[in-house]
């Protein structure tokens, strides 16, 4: 079953004290890493995640938290 997470995704899209929000596969594709790491990430409180809409739409993650662990000049060009 295929859940359309679009609307939830725009309604939370500042979600941590106004901070932007990325999906699990944002999030993955950022990072150039699989989902599946990104979810474990989230355990291991490496990454925020959030899920404000319940487990069936998933995670939501702060974006300043991505930031952060891409390298200095990958993190640049996604600013600019």
């Amino acid at each position: 079953m295929h859940v359309d997470t679009s609307a939830y995704i725009s309604c939370y899209a500042d979600g941590v004290d106004g901070e932007h929000m990325l999906t699990v596969k944002e999030a993955a594709e950022r990072l150039r890493t699989t989902e599946t790491t990104i979810r474990r990430w989230i355990k291991a409180g490496k990454l925020r995640g959030r899920m404000p809409g319940g487990s069936k739409l998933g995670y939501l993650i702060v974006e300043s938290d991505v930031l952060r662990l891409l390298p200095d000049s990958q993190a640049r060009a996604e600013n600019a």
